[in-house]
């Protein structure tokens, strides 16, 4: 049994139809973590072309 399947998603946006295959998405979080975000994941694909880390001390 497989783990993940991929599956085409499809998003209108603008007038503009964007066409993705997931699970492939990095989304947003309010004070989560995203434990598959490393250093090593981002230089390793020319897909991530900037990233938007917020600072929050406790």
């Amino acid at each position: 049994m497989a783990l993940a399947t991929r599956q085409r998603q499809q998003l209108e946006l603008g007038g503009m139809l964007i066409t993705m295959d997931t699970p492939n998405i990095l989304v947003g979080t309010s004070r989560g973590v995203v434990p598959h975000l490393s250093r090593d994941h981002t230089h390793g694909s020319d897909a991530i072309q900037w990233l938007h880390v917020p600072f929050e001390s406790l």
